[in-house]
């Protein structure tokens, strides 16, 4: 059995800025943390979540939080398809 995975507050509040697109000077400057503080946050995050990059933080973002958006008419959406490329890559599920 997998135990669910715990973010703090601030974890979240940074997965969805990175997931945004955002740079970690940016997420430190909006956040009134330092860029050190940041890059450790995202080290703890990518650990918990077990994944390696901001693309990955999206699609586990999407699978666990909002599985319903991962199946395939949401992915054959058009605005979708152009917002997933534009933003993180074509991601498919």
């Amino acid at each position: 059995m997998q135990l669910p995975i715990t973010l703090t507050p601030k974890e979240i509040q940074i997965l969805l800025l990175l997931i945004e697109g955002k740079p970690n000077k940016q997420i430190s400057g909006d956040l009134y943390i330092s860029l050190e503080t940041t890059k450790k946050h995202i080290q703890n995050i990518y650990k918990k979540i077990g994944i390696n990059c901001k693309i990955e933080a999206f699609r586990w973002l999407m699978v666990n939080l909002y599985p319903n958006c991962m199946n395939q008419e949401f992915l054959k959406n058009e605005m979708t398809k152009k917002f997933v490329s534009k933003k993180y890559m074509y991601i498919a599920a």
